[in-house]
């Protein structure tokens, strides 16, 4: 597939390619092995990783190209979070939604990405959806006062600004509108409500402020996104499906990396309770193993097809079945790689659910990657055959 992000710059605008930032995940494989379990007890990344994915580069990678992005597709992008994921599942998200963060702060007036991106260490969480309606912001002189409270801000932590979606007042005291804010991580209050079963390592915590003036440029309108950069196709993606797609990254990765640990393990160990010395010589081993690798295999062309269509479409606006077919695709791509998993983990014995065991994790942070709300196959099917009947989607989020 032609790039047609690349095609736009010259060579010496970008700083590395997709393919060297992919190499520098791999190169991260030892550290970030090393210390997922000290993230997973610390609730939030060890400092080490977070330090390291920043340092080569991971956590910016959809900043604009004159700050120091990369101008990579969002294919390239996914294959990056797969590989942290082959380690480090909460690395992994951390990467991801900084980088789609990254992407989102690109909407931004240029006054204010001057501020985000300009000083070259970027690293942005945010809450867009406002919070299930317990955030506002009231206009007063020169901005806003914002309130509220947001739970599941990954990587808020290791984060330099946050943005938090939040209502303000309609115009004549019409319906509230949607906005986003963007603030100072340290302007913010992080609660201690991270007790997760999965994704510990992550830092999802929740975040509040009380009356926290945000001047008024430090706003966008998410009902009137249209003063995007048109020389540059990647900003004009739709966010809510270029979002479902960045979250099937660690998805892919999981998927992956149980399969590994399987292969990998099966040949040093038994059955208990038969005579099989090696569980690679067992056919029903071989069977799931075999079922494992073609549910990767088929998950990971449908993704790739699709993230490969979505540069070449970004300038064409889907219709409302053409997104409801893409949200449903990257649900069922989770999905695939989620039975991968259970089919090895299932198969793979007790020994399995040792807190130094991999296996145990990935099976874990696989379910917490599935139940994301864009994710919720149940419901994007739904959704694909309201609009496959002509009807009317039941959801904004669209």
């Amino acid at each position: 597939m032609a790039n047609a992000v690349k095609e736009i710059y010259d060579d010496a605008q970008l700083s590395a390619s997709g393919e060297e930032l992919l190499q520098r995940a791999r190169d991260l494989a030892p550290l970030l092995s090393e210390r997922a379990l000290e993230s997973e007890k610390l609730r939030h990344l060890a400092p080490a990783s977070s330090d390291a994915l920043r340092d080569a580069g991971l956590y910016k990678l959809y900043a604009p190209v004159k700050y120091g992005g990369y101008g990579l597709t969002p294919l390239e992008a996914v294959r990056i979070y797969a590989e942290v994921a082959r380690n480090d599942g909460a690395a992994a998200w951390v990467t991801m939604i900084m980088s789609t963060n990254s992407w989102m702060a690109a909407q931004f007036p240029e006054s204010v990405q001057e501020k985000l991106y300009a000083d070259g260490d970027i690293r942005i969480v945010g809450v867009i959806g406002g919070g299930g309606g317990k955030s506002e912001a009231k206009p007063v002189d020169g901005g806003y006062m914002l309130s509220g409270f947001w739970p599941f801000c990954s990587g808020c932590h290791h984060a330099k600004w946050v943005m938090l979606g939040a209502v303000v007042p309609g115009p004549d005291g019409g319906e509230p509108e949607p906005r986003l804010f963007v603030v100072p991580q340290e302007e913010l209050t992080i609660k201690d409500d991270w007790h997760t079963m999965a994704l510990a390592g992550s830092g999802s915590n929740s975040v509040t402020c009380k009356d926290l003036f945000v001047p008024g440029d430090m706003m966008l309108n998410l009902m009137d996104i249209e003063d995007r950069d048109a020389k540059d196709p990647l900003y004009q993606l739709d966010f809510v499906t270029l979002f479902s797609y960045q979250l099937i990254g660690p998805a892919l990765g999981f998927a992956r990396a149980a399969i590994e640990q399987f292969r990998e393990r099966a040949p040093k160990k038994g059955i208990s309770y038969t005579f099989y010395e090696k569980q690679s010589e067992a056919a029903i081993a071989q069977y799931r193993l075999g079922e494992a690798m073609v549910k990767l295999e088929a998950a990971t062309a449908l993704a790739e097809r699709d993230l490969a269509k979505m540069m070449d479409e970004a300038l064409v606006q889907p219709s409302l079945l053409e997104r409801g077919q893409r949200r449903a695709n990257a649900s069922y791509i989770a999905r695939l790689c989620l039975e991968a998993v259970e089919t090895v983990y299932l198969v793979a014995g007790a020994s399995s659910i040792h807190e130094s065991n991999p296996l145990q994790r990935i099976a874990r942070d696989i379910h917490a990657d599935n139940m994301h709300g864009a994710l919720a196959l149940d419901t994007t099917l739904e959704l694909l055959g309201r609009l496959s009947f002509g009807l009317e989607p039941n959801t904004a989020v669209i």
